[in-house]
């Protein structure tokens, strides 16, 4: 047979070719395909040489390469899955020889550096980058290369304010036979996991704190309660004596005092709110003529409020505040003047958002956004603006409560808020607020005015845990010519219901006690005296604001109260027309 015969690839002009070439005395090797007698072909590779014997002879040796050409093309599939894995993927890879050159890296680890990959390969990090930043990556690949066991780092790249940060897994790259030829690393982009760790962080300190200030508010409202009651009450008698003076002091004193421990509970959320249905396009406008006084004719304000802006349900009073709070710090950001803008609109904060915020449920929000062009603040200030008693103003200037009354007031009115400011570049701050639907508002309830005079003959349980505000309550009341009933706490106060026989008017009690709070006490005395009234005393409310889930029969008087406001409160519950249970 001729080669011709069985050789796939082999055409005459072909074998015309080759023959030349090994007449020439050239041995030549090459690949083609032979084909079987069945008609299936396999590739070969050909070694053919001239010889002599008798005359001039051509000497062909076909080996068949089919699980040579398999293994090949597995190689190259296996090198085109490699690459495509590597440069693929987001997270940076590369590796580097002995000395320290690269001897690969994918697209993503050389643009995370500022550089091609043509760039880098065949350079040292010395080579590209700074010394003090390639001293410290040589260090650690020569710590990597030392203990031969895969390290991981931490690392940022970037600017300070464009800052990203990485973390850097490295190991030993080794040969076949198991030598140490290099080294390998793999990174994975944390920027944002950071950033998320930050804020969990930043709200679980400001959460811890949060307790132990409505903790320390709570108390301290015990304190002065008693300490502004009795002054009060000294006043009435002896406010015209010489000591008069001395005891409006120590009155002022505790009202004081008591702002700040409000400030407190608001910040601890444990403030108890009024909430309303509100139009915050009008609340603005109504706080508009006090933020001009507040912030002075050197700085201009503006309003950009949206028409179309939809309905909150918040403490008005609470809300107001907040803002004054803002414009308050704006205007200290702008000695020499400048301008104040006040813009609302209705945003979605979709589920992106809420998983970048932990504390924040997606869903429509109304947006305040109070900026200003002021001296702005820096990074390290905005991390700990919210947290209580920090300021960076002198010493008597501030107390360092503002912002923290505006953090606890959002936190607990569902809502949130976010700080954009740099050095010279102003500050902004945006308040955001859950949406009602109209379905949801409520007409507001009609309560009865509180009378003139404060004074009764009906029996009062007053159930009170510390003793000097329970004395103080029973005098008051008894001066008002109330029958009082003390408890020290609610189990007591079951026991004395239990062995009274006679009629209870009104359960005067505080909401916060060991063992019995004032609401499972409420609930224990109503089951056999349904009609019963409450009111119910605390310094905070553990939580939920309890305005919002108040009957016309409940009532609710926040520590530190006047003596006045204690008569007044009672006398309005037992004169209300519609007792529950009717």
């Amino acid at each position: 047979m001729h080669p011709g015969d069985f050789d796939v690839n082999l055409d005459p002009a072909a074998m015309q070719q080759l023959a030349d070439r090994v007449r020439s005395g050239e041995t030549v090797t090459f690949e083609t395909r032979h084909r079987r007698k069945d008609g299936s072909d396999f590739p070969v590779e050909i070694r053919c040489a001239p010889f002599e014997q008798g005359g001039r002879h051509f000497l062909g040796l076909a080996r068949d390469i089919t699980a040579r050409k398999q293994a090949e093309r597995a190689l190259v599939e296996s090198h085109a899955l490699l690459h495509a894995v590597v440069e693929g993927t987001s997270d940076p890879i590369f590796i580097k020889d002995l000395q320290g050159r690269y001897l690969m890296i994918n697209s993503s680890g050389a643009r995370s550096l500022g550089r091609t990959a043509a760039e880098m390969i065949g350079k040292s990090d010395r080579e590209l980058f700074a010394p003090e930043r390639a001293a410290l990556m040589m260090d650690r690949d020569r710590e990597v290369l030392a203990t031969e066991q895969p390290q991981t780092f931490q690392e940022t790249r970037g600017t300070a304010e464009l800052a990203r940060h990485y973390l850097t897994t490295k190991g030993v790259y080794r040969d076949h036979d198991g030598k140490v030829i290099g080294l390998f690393g793999i990174s994975r982009e944390v920027t944002d996991l950071k950033r998320l760790e930050d804020q969990l962080r930043q709200a679980q300190k400001l959460e811890a704190v949060g307790k132990l200030a409505g903790g320390i508010a709570h108390d301290f409202n015990n304190l002065l309660t008693v300490i502004n009651g009795c002054a009060e009450l000294a006043l009435f008698d002896f406010g015209g004596s010489p000591g008069g003076e001395l005891l409006s002091e120590i009155h002022e004193a505790g009202q004081r005092a008591a702002n700040l421990t409000n400030q407190l509970l608001a910040f601890s959320r444990q403030q108890v709110l009024n909430a309303q249905v509100v139009d915050l396009n009008k609340a603005l406008q109504q706080v508009g003529n006090l933020l001009k006084r507040v912030i002075g004719e050197d700085v201009e304000l503006g309003f950009e409020l949206d028409p179309a802006l939809g309905l909150v349900k918040v403490d008005p009073t609470q809300f107001e505040q907040a803002v004054v709070n803002l414009a308050v710090n704006a205007r200290d950001a702008m000695p020499q003047g400048g301008w104040l803008r006040l813009a609302t609109r209705n945003v979605e904060l979709d589920q992106a958002f809420a998983a970048s915020h932990p504390d924040v449920h997606s869903g429509r929000y109304a947006e305040v956004k109070v900026s200003d062009s002021g001296q702005g603040i820096d990074p390290a200030t905005v991390v700990r603006i919210f947290e209580p008693f920090f300021t960076t103003k002198p010493v008597g200037k501030g107390t360092g409560l503002g912002l923290a009354m505006v953090y606890g007031f959002l936190k607990q009115s569902g809502g949130h808020v976010e700080v954009e400011s740099g050095l010279g570049k102003g500050t902004t701050f945006r308040l955001y607020l859950p949406l009602i639907s109209e379905a949801s508002v409520e007409a507001p309830r009609r309560r009865s005015e509180p009378p003139q005079n404060g004074g009764g003959a009906e029996t009062i349980l007053l159930v009170e845990d510390e003793d000097a505000v329970r004395r103080l309550c029973t005098r008051v009341l008894s001066a008002s010519g109330y029958h009082v009933l003390e408890a020290r706490n609610g189990d007591e106060a079951i026991e004395l219901m239990t062995r009274r026989a006679g009629n209870l008017d009104l359960l005067v009690t505080d909401l916060v006690m060991p063992r019995m709070g004032g609401r499972q006490l409420a609930a224990k005395l109503r089951e056999s005296l349904p009609k019963l009234r409450i009111l119910f005393l605390s310094g905070y409310t553990e939580g939920a604001p309890l305005a919002r889930e108040l009957d016309p029969s409940v009532g609710f008087l926040q520590k530190p109260f006047a003596p006045p406001a204690l008569t007044s409160k009672v006398r309005a519950l037992l004169d209300e027309s519609t007792p529950a249970g009717e």
